[in-house]
């Protein structure tokens, strides 16, 4: 059989903050690879750091003030006194939330990328922008999600409904890569009763290989 043509790609993804802020630095420059975890750029801390120090100090001061009604009021026996407690109880219980709440947006600004990416695009931040989360993403793409990308028609679809061994020829050099198939996927071009699937073809070594490079495809067993 003819072998296919393939195209290298990889999964794109945009990340942004979740609220607005000044941008206080920018770790990762373009076309920089990035493990997941690594921090690429950060906001400023100064407002959401003095905002955890508030919730704080309201937690100390209602949890005090807990302490000191459980201590004047060891056995609370009529109900006034029980209400009094629960209410005091609910109190400190929002406060502890309020902390928490508090800590969660200040670890959110730092921008931390989710998997191992090369990085694409800073979407115009640098250290002292103002960023929205409407505008400045920052695009990734996806290291783990590379692979090589078939056309099939429906007559040979049936030959992709699993996966299979393949051969990929690269370039000018004719770099030979062994590959597994994916099952194929119908794709949102196809148009009945003229139905088009998509192939992914997994190589076994992505030394070398980048987006953008095409190659020759073989299936021995077809």
């Amino acid at each position: 059989m003819t072998p296919y043509a393939g195209l290298a790609m990889a999964d794109i993804i945009d990340l942004r903050f979740p609220f607005s802020g000044v941008v206080s630095q920018v770790k990762k420059k373009l076309g920089e690879s990035v493990k997941k975890g690594e921090v690429i750029t950060s906001l400023t801390r100064t407002t959401l750091q003095s905002e955890l120090d508030r919730q704080l100090a309201e937690y100390e001061k209602v949890r005090a003030d807990f302490e000191i009604f459980a201590l004047q009021n060891p056995s609370p026996g009529d109900d006034i006194t029980k209400y009094q407690k629960t209410a005091r109880q609910a109190q400190l219980n929002a406060a502890v939330k309020d902390v928490e709440i508090a800590k969660a947006k200040l670890d959110l600004v730092d921008l931390v990328s989710p998997t191992d990416s090369v990085i694409l695009s800073l979407g115009g931040i640098l250290p002292g922008v103002y960023v929205t989360p409407s505008a400045n993403p920052v695009t990734l793409l996806q290291s783990n999600t590379l692979r090589f990308q078939i056309e099939v028609g429906s007559p040979d679809a049936p030959l992709f409904s699993s996966e299979r061994k393949a051969t990929i020829t690269i370039g000018s050099q004719a770099k030979k890569i062994s590959a597994v198939s994916k099952p194929a996927i119908l794709t949102l071009l196809s148009k009945a009763p003229y139905f088009t699937y998509l192939v992914d073809v997994i190589p076994d070594d992505f030394l070398d290989i980048l987006p953008g490079m095409e190659a020759q495809i073989d299936f021995p067993d077809i």
